[in-house]
């Protein structure tokens, strides 16, 4: 694009809407979901275990520490299947001080992770189930006291529910056909940060048969990631009196993912530049004790490679911790006794460690939801958000600019940035936008320090994946230490709907927005992180070099993969059964090469870093793509 067509374009920009604003959504998709989906559809279906088919005996007991839904996926033991179907999801990130660290989620959206009517805003009416498996109840009488007990909450993190957006629990009829469910409780929609407790008695002999099913449904807006009710503990059991029940357990309920300080991630070569300036004094980890005062030890563990670099323990006296959640400061880099920093011989170019803190106490039924585990990654790019989008942000008026802050804390090239673009009712990919890099002035976008003129548009995938898309600067552009912005200037009034994350919020100090092109930089209001990450060439100059995909000749395919970054797989149209797929590394040395025989390829053997993908056909390369491997 050349720059007196793009001063034209300004002008035509600058006629205002008075409507311009900020604007934050919630989801339209479940991207988790749609990953769990997209894992299902490489497997065959597999039938239900044979102690599920036949009947779980009591206690029938589920927290959603682990995946407990129908699944195809052989990793997946079949005995850890508590429920029939797939249309909630399990996740830690939407709920606000569960009683565990996983729930169940139902609202909007399909198994599918996609809205059950996309095309329709105003579609309502039921959607998800949350289906137990048969439970063998023949062997007792009403009068041996069996109810139900689970805990719930409406929004949390998520879209709080409305007055009519009601939870139901319904029983299965035995022998009805079709099946008939009866309603046995409900409550109405409304938005709470505390999850409450219900007790239903199970005491009509037409519910103890040996095939007794129970299920949980939701009335929702059918349009969006909407309306989220969160369950969790669910616990069947016998001679359950509702004054005297607790459960003897000590559980994380945190799903914080960092041991870095105000950043979720930082190039592994600007790291090894700063050490322990980075690195958070200490690690808060939420646990709850849902039942009285006890003797608990806590611990970290920290690993690379497999092998244990760190391992910390600490104990927590018997003071009111009884049926409360607290927060458990692990010590990090305080001193007080721990001074750790991650190895910085650990990697070259990228760097990957994998992380656990855990407790430990006697009694405790449930062994399973105790170790908080995630892996810290160090690679190319900046990053203030965890990679899960809880909501998603747009400006509505034609040249915009959008500009998120970061601290270089090594002086180096910026190449690109990473953005997570969340769909929203429409497919805004024939959008476009400029990418923008700013000098710092007093804390706002000041100085451009370069020009880029190249149109990009955003890349919302079908099939639903969290990915963040790559965008690339006209020319590598020079940052110096110190503060400097990133983002984008909209070309049209279309709200583009970058995610944001809601776990951490960088943005009161980081995130700022223009509204049309004359506008000032404001600060933004919307609490969370902005989901966008500058990438840096970071040592990495043969990664990006060694092959110009650019200058694929015109005779080749377009050939792209996603997601982009990518983690397990790589996806692509140009996957037809018969072609070869080769993968090279950073020095040019085929790491990879098979022949294609479906529209997925597993890449979870590489490890971290650019790779440059050839399509092959008939021994000749007919398309060439870089990827990112995380």
């Amino acid at each position: 694009m050349n720059k007196t067509f793009l001063a034209g374009l300004i002008l035509v920009l600058a006629v205002s809407s008075s409507m311009a604003q900020e604007i934050t959504r919630p989801l339209t998709m479940s991207v988790e979901q749609a990953e769990q989906y997209q894992i299902e559809s490489r497997y065959p279906e597999r039938a239900m275990s044979v102690t599920r088919a036949a009947g779980i005996t009591l206690p029938f007991i589920d927290d959603f520490s682990r995946y407990s839904l129908a699944t195809n996926d052989p990793e997946i033991p079949l005995d850890w299947q508590m429920w029939v179907d797939k249309s909630a999801r399990i996740n830690s990130s939407l709920p606000i001080n569960p009683p565990t660290k996983g729930v169940a989620t139902l609202d909007g959206l399909d198994e599918t992770g996609y809205p059950y009517d996309f095309f329709n805003e105003f579609s309502y009416g039921s959607a998800d189930t949350l289906t137990s498996c048969p439970i063998d109840l023949s062997s007792y009488t009403a009068a041996d006291s069996v109810k139900l007990v689970f805990y719930y909450e409406g929004g949390g993190l998520g879209n709080a529910p409305d007055l009519e957006d009601e939870l139901f629990v319904e029983f299965l009829v035995p022998n009805s056909t079709p099946p008939l469910w009866q309603q046995v409780w409900s409550t109405p929609g409304v938005g709470s940060t505390e999850f409450q407790r219900a007790f239903i008695h199970v005491n009509d002999v037409l519910w103890l048969e040996e095939d007794f099913q129970f299920r949980f449904r939701n009335f929702s807006t059918l349009s969006g990631n909407v309306d989220h009710w969160h369950i969790d503990y669910v616990w069947l059991d016998h001679d359950i009196v509702d004054a005297e029940f607790s459960i003897v357990d000590v559980s994380a309920n945190g799903n914080r993912t960092t041991l870095l300080q105000g950043y979720h991630t930082i190039p592994w070569e600007h790291y090894q530049s700063a050490t322990a300036g980075f690195m958070a004094p200490n690690f808060p980890v939420s646990f709850r004790n849902l039942d009285e005062d006890r003797n608990i030890s806590f611990g970290t563990e920290i690993s690379f490679e497999g092998t244990v670099i760190a391992d910390f323990s600490q104990q927590l006296s018997t003071a009111l911790n009884g049926f409360s959640t607290f927060g458990q400061p692990f010590s990090i880099n305080d001193n007080t006794p721990n001074s750790f920093t991650y190895p910085t011989d650990a990697g070259d170019t990228c760097a990957t460690f994998l992380v656990k803190h855990f407790c430990n106490t006697t009694p405790d039924i449930n062994a399973v939801n105790d170790t908080l585990e995630f892996e810290q990654n160090f690679g190319n790019y900046y990053a203030y958000d965890d990679g899960s989008a809880e909501g998603a942000y747009a400006l509505n008026e034609p040249g915009s600019g959008t500009a998120m802050r970061f601290n270089n804390l090594l002086e180096d090239s910026l190449v690109g940035l990473l953005i997570h673009f969340s769909p929203f009712t429409l497919n805004n990919s024939n959008e476009t936008f400029l990418l923008r890099v700013w000098e710092d002035s007093s804390g706002e976008p000041g100085l451009e320090l370069e020009e880029n003129f190249e149109l990009h548009s955003p890349g919302y995938y079908a099939e639903g994946y969290d990915v963040f898309e790559f965008y690339e600067y006209d020319e590598p552009v020079n940052i110096p230490l110190g503060n400097f912005h990133v983002g984008i200037v909209q070309t049209n009034n279309t709200e583009l709907n970058i995610g944001y994350d809601k776990s951490f919020n960088a943005n009161s100090a980081n995130l700022k927005f223009k509204l049309g092109p004359f506008g000032s930089w404001t600060q933004s209001g919307v609490q969370g992180s902005l989901m966008i990450r500058p990438v840096f060439q970071s040592d990495k100059e043969l990664e990006w070099d060694f092959v110009d995909v650019d200058e694929i000749s015109a005779d080749r395919l377009e050939f792209t993969v996603y997601p982009n970054p990518a983690q397990s797989v790589i996806s692509s149209g140009s996957f037809v059964y018969g072609r070869t797929l080769r993968i090279l590394n950073s020095l040019g040395a085929v790491v990879k090469e098979e022949v294609i025989v479906s529209s997925q390829v597993d890449i979870s053997d590489l490890s971290q870093g650019i790779y440059v993908s050839q399509l092959l056909e008939n021994g000749s390369v007919v398309g060439m793509t870089k990827f990112i491997k995380n």
